[in-house]
């Protein structure tokens, strides 16, 4: 029989020739220059002494891995109240971790610190896990500690640390040992506690009565700022055992001094939380479902997630009230279902998402915040400020109010019915389908862009470098002064972009009914027109995209002034209506100055 040979290929590159160590056995040391970390890729295909080839074998797989296995985050709470964790979470960073050797006791020493809060001075204590389990989809290991028969955690007041010391017995399956130490200090402090119909109180050091009262079920443990070093009147409050009838009550002494919070959790239904004089300073988060939250100050970078008591998102059904004073900056609300009203002094910047919004209202200051909504926003009020912060609704917008004030935002739903205000500066106004009525004092630098119909709009001044565009038709647009450089586009949908020459524009159908008493120069009403791939209007490669019909009314001083640095006036795909200005009548085709009226074919 010929003598045969084997070659092997590794990652498409021929490794050389393996030597025959027993029969049928072959072996064969690959250069480290032809391995890359991670998943290889290896072939073999043998050879007789007359070069004749075999096929290639079925591709094998295998791990080359250089790098010891790390923790990129241990999981527990700084915190806790009473009683500490039950569990503690252990990420690693690689997926190919050995999971039996996870598994030892040996390799995780969670030390309490025997009573006097500090460690490596000879009296702590160590705690045994009493499982460790390991979840190879997450990378996760989870160390389940002592409990009681209730699920309570044997971990008392103390403090307490987790230490994963380097060179244990935690390796990956290419048998790397873990070589960097990972550790996570904790505490567990004594709190007051009290039950269903109870008050915890006390006094401040500036003399203030605050009491903590329980309305109906439940248990709040209360932890106050001066037993853990904070500024924070109350550090924490963590409720248990509530029901959705339960009311947190938390009131200071006739004309004191407002006071802070630090963070409010509860696991359990929640009926509300009441604390109008107090100042949240990080976190307020039900897990289950709320029906009101009443406070004071807001301070900055607090964050709130919570579920409303409704999460139909049915506008017409009670969910999630939300009440408080001023609110500081980047503060951020993150509410599953529906928040049924919203109100607030002012609301600068951070973001809220709802799954929809009944009744939104800034009271007193603008709104700058970012609100994020999947469905429905039906009313949004500023009676005496501006709106800058980006509204996003999936579905629809029913009303925004900025009467008194500006809007500069984006502004994006499927549809809108209304929006009024004194002054649109910068703006954004972009929907998938139609746009009912937008009435406003002025307008400039602003883009108002409907997939469909835009129905109404009245500006009772200026709409200057500004674009109005429909899908189909521009149905009654009223600017009661000067339309200066601003673009009229009926047949002309934007696109999600809501910028001509983006990647998403159509020309289609439209007609366009515009009235202007003001001056009107250096615009352009065109009605079902593409202009080309220049983008502009009044050149040769404009073309018409269906028999649309344009009509204006002007005052008898719109067209005083009709020169300009290019060319405007009006273009329309089909037909432009005769009328009067000036004291004559005007008519298609016209040129007089750098004022155009042109039909296209």
């Amino acid at each position: 029989m010929p003598e045969t040979t084997v070659e092997l290929i590794c990652n498409g590159r021929s490794a050389g020739f393996a030597e025959e160590t027993d029969a049928g056995e072959y072996q064969l040391f690959i250069d480290s220059s032809l391995i890359r970390e991670g998943e290889n890729l290896l072939l073999a295909r043998a050879f007789d002494s007359l070069g004749n080839s075999s096929e290639l074998s079925d591709l094998q797989t295998f791990v080359y891995d250089q790098n010891a296995p790390l923790v990129t985050a241990i999981v527990v709470d700084s915190l806790w109240l009473n009683y500490g964790p039950t569990q503690i979470s252990i990420i690693f960073a690689e997926k190919d971790i050995n999971p039996d050797s996870v598994l030892s006791q040996d390799n995780y020493l969670l030390l309490a610190a025997g009573g006097d809060g500090t460690f490596d001075d000879g009296n702590e204590i160590a705690i045994q896990p009493t499982a460790i389990l390991y979840t190879e989809n997450t990378y996760t290991l989870t160390l389940v500690l002592p409990q009681t028969v209730t699920n309570t955690s044997e971990l008392g007041p103390d403090a307490y640390r987790l230490l994963l010391p380097a060179g244990s017995g935690i390796q990956d399956i290419a048998g790397n040992t873990i070589e960097q130490s990972a550790s996570r200090d904790f505490s567990v402090v004594t709190a007051a506690v009290i039950h269903s119909h109870e008050t915890y109180s006390f006094v401040t050091a500036d003399g203030n009565r605050i009491k903590v009262m329980i309305q109906g079920d439940g248990d709040a443990s209360i932890l106050l700022g001066e037993a853990v070093g904070t500024e924070n009147t109350i550090e924490q409050i963590v409720l248990t055992n509530t029901n959705d009838n339960t009311t947190l009550k938390i009131t200071a002494s006739s004309g004191s001094l407002p006071f802070s919070i630090g963070t409010i959790l509860c696991d359990s239904p929640l009926g509300s939380i009441s604390t109008a004089k107090a100042a949240i300073t990080d976190v307020i988060r039900v897990q289950q479902s709320i029906s009101k939250l009443l406070v004071g100050a807001i301070g900055d970078n607090a964050s709130f997630h919570l579920v409303s008591s409704n999460t139909t998102a049915e506008p017409n059904k009670n969910g999630l009230k939300i009440y408080a004073d001023t609110i500081g900056q980047n503060v951020s609300f993150d509410i599953t279902g529906h928040l049924q009203s919203f109100q607030a002094d002012n609301y600068e910047s951070g973001e809220l998402t709802a799954q929809s919004i009944s009744r939104f209202a800034i009271t007193n200051g603008n709104l700058g915040a970012a609100l994020a909504v999947t469905d429905d926003l039906e009313n949004l009020v500023i009676p005496h400020g501006d709106l800058t912060g980006n509204l996003t609704a999936g579905d629809r917008i029913g009303t925004i109010q900025v009467r008194r004030g500006t809007v500069n935002a984006d502004i994006r739903a499927a549809e809108i019915n209304a929006i009024l205000a004194r002054a649109f500066t910068g703006a954004l106004i972009r929907t998938d389908t139609f746009l009912n009525k937008i009435k406003i004092g002025s307008g400039q630098d602003t883009t108002i862009s409907a997939g469909t119909d835009l129905f109404t709009l009245k500006c009772s001044g200026h709409l200057i470098q500004s674009t109005l565009a429909a899908g189909a038709s521009l149905e009654k647009i009223r600017i009661g002064g000067d339309a200066l450089d601003s673009f009229f586009l009926s047949g002309t949908d934007l696109g999600p972009d809501a910028q001509l020459g983006g990647n998403n524009d159509l020309f289609n159908d439209g007609n366009l009914n515009l009235t202007v008493k003001g001056a009107y120069l250096g615009s352009i009403a065109a009605a079902a027109v593409n202009p080309g791939s220049d983008l502009a209007y009044f050149t040769a490669d404009d073309s018409s995209a269906a028999d649309a019909v344009l009509t204006v009314k002007f005052s008898r001083n719109t067209l005083l002034e009709t020169t300009h640095d290019s060319l405007f006036g009006l273009l329309a795909g089909g037909s432009i209506q005769p009328f009067k200005a000036r004291g004559q009548l005007y008519q298609a085709p016209l040129a007089i100055d750098q004022f155009r009226m042109m039909l296209l074919e």
